[in-house]
């Protein structure tokens, strides 16, 4: 907590284990003393000019994420500071969200190497939301495949890539049965799987199907290969 100087007049035992003071030494000390927890001196300003603008009155309260150095170690922390209603000052909550920074940086990582292996690869691949089957990304195999833009493929139901009296039963059949670790070839009545290009020529296809974690949520990752040549 501090007043209207910027000067600690309240801190609790957290504060003081990870900042490694006393309450004696805290109390009194002015927030410029503690420039050195930030990580660079551009990010301390920002945070400073915050608690400025909230001590002074002229916003109620505000918050910013920074990268600091605690007593345990580096950490991600997200600090929000809000007005005192019945006196000058303010008081700043500090939540430890290293945690979660660090999967939201994995996850964004990983989104940008799936990306990247989608579109590198050789054969048509779609991406699906796991819960409604919206085709969320595609390749240029796919387009190839499909005679069809990247467009107008994705925003469709995954269903919707196969012929369409069997819209039905290609719906079940993702929801049911499409996570195996085997290739896919056929329906559960034995038929082939085919797509539908945009001229209506029907392409049987082998399909191989993932699921990966994203922060958006999960999604569904299929590789299709044509097997028109195996089917001859």
């Amino acid at each position: 907590m501090f007043d209207e100087k910027k000067q600690l007049t309240f801190v609790n035992d957290t504060f003081l284990e990870q900042v490694s003071v006393t309450r004696e030494e805290a109390i009194g000390t002015p927030l410029a003393d503690f420039s050195d927890l930030f990580a660079d001196d551009e990010t301390f300003e920002e945070w400073d000019s915050l608690v400025e603008d909230v001590t002074s009155g002229t916003i109620a309260e505000g918050e910013m994420d920074v990268e600091a150095t605690l007593a345990n170690g580096p950490a991600v922390l997200n600090l929000r500071v809000t007005e005192l209603t019945h006196s000058e000052g303010a008081v700043v909550v500090a939540r430890d969200i290293t945690e979660r920074k660090q999967r939201e940086e994995e996850l964004a990582q990983l989104k940008q190497r799936y990306e990247a292996l989608i579109e590198a690869a050789p054969n048509p691949a779609f991406v699906a939301d796991y819960e409604s089957g919206e085709l969320l990304e595609t390749n240029a195999a796919a387009e190839e495949m499909l005679g069809r833009s990247r467009e107008s493929i994705v925003g469709q139901h995954q269903s919707e890539l196969h012929p369409d009296e069997q819209s039905a039963v290609y719906k079940e059949f993702f929801e049911t049965e499409a996570l195996t670790d085997e290739p896919l070839r056929t329906l559960p009545d034995g038929s082939p799987i085919h797509v539908v290009t945009s001229t209506g020529e029907r392409i049987p296809v082998e399909i191989n199907v993932d699921t990966v974690e994203l922060d958006s949520g999960r999604v569904a990752l299929a590789i299709f290969r044509d097997i028109t040549d195996e089917t001859q």
